[in-house]
């Protein structure tokens, strides 16, 4: 599909410049997606159009904004959210990539942890945002077990069950783990996570720097990034050593992981069907 002339006319004003050699690129699960060049500059766009859920695009550039302002791990810059009657977009620099190599990774570890280390007074953010298409609420609250039962972990469940993915046993032993969070989590303030941290999140620059995008930031338990960096591999081990020697996990880290990794198989489960359910059972069936 061609870049519609409304979002060249829209670009072109947004640079006072006419964009060129417009390329259609991959946008992931949810956006079209296109490079071009302006001023021998190349941009990325991304956009949505027709039923279009344009606080998708505010809420993704306030996590980039949020990330930024660490100064910890690199994300895409000159990035804004455009408007047109067609929908809505992000447009940013364009991130040229390549191979990764051990001192990607351990960079990536080492600026991880250091991200993990801005913290906030409480679990949540300043808006709602979203994970995939799924909305994530983030109201401010003060203990990790409540928030992670309230809203993460539950609203998918009940979703999982309107859509018959999930039935009334389940749904009992969910709330068995819900009441069990406090007991499996060690306590620790809350940090500022990426949120959605799986392979196709991170990029290798050409300086071998890595480059978040797609955060679904919140203040939360820093274990979740570590658990969704896990769930679906594409991660060198370099990166969680480097990630210990700046800021060590709680014993016992490991045994954890699956217990984040619920919050993320669910909502596959919800935006993908079955073929995640045996996942999820496996993870539930601990609390029959």
């Amino acid at each position: 599909m061609e870049l519609a002339s409304e979002w060249v006319d829209i670009l072109s004003r947004h640079f006072n410049q006419e964009i060129e050699k417009i390329i259609k690129v991959h946008g992931g699960d949810i956006n079209d997606a296109v490079r071009f060049d302006v001023r021998g500059q190349s941009y990325f766009f991304k956009y949505l159009e027709g039923k279009v859920k344009h606080r998708m695009h505010l809420a993704e550039v306030e996590g980039l904004k949020a990330i930024e302002g660490t100064g910890t791990v690199a994300v895409p810059s000159d990035y804004e959210v455009l408007e047109s009657n067609r929908g809505s977009g992000i447009v940013m620099k364009y991130i040229d990539t390549a191979p990764e190599s051990r001192s990607y990774w351990k960079k990536l570890g080492t600026g991880l942890a250091l991200l993990h280390q801005q913290s906030s007074d409480q679990f949540g953010f300043s808006i709602d945002n979203y994970i995939g298409t799924l909305d994530q609420k983030n109201s401010w609250q003060s203990d990790w077990s409540a928030f992670y039962a309230a809203q993460r972990i539950l609203p998918l469940i009940a979703l999982s069950f309107d859509n018959s993915y999930l039935g009334k046993a389940e749904l009992r032993m969910a709330d068995k783990f819900c009441n069990r969070i406090n007991e499996i989590y060690p306590e620790e303030k809350p940090s500022l996570i990426h949120g959605d941290l799986w392979s196709g999140n991170v990029l290798c620059d050409h300086h071998q720097n890595p480059v978040l995008i797609d955060p679904a930031t919140f203040y939360g338990h820093r274990e979740m990034d570590i658990a969704m960096s896990q769930l679906f591999g594409g991660f060198h081990e370099d990166y969680l050593e480097s990630y210990h020697e700046q800021y060590p996990l709680c014993k016992g880290w490991q045994s954890r992981l699956r217990y984040g990794q619920l919050y993320y198989l669910l909502v596959h489960l919800v935006l993908f069907g079955l073929s995640y359910k045996a996942s999820v059972l496996s993870i539930l069936k601990e609390f029959q």
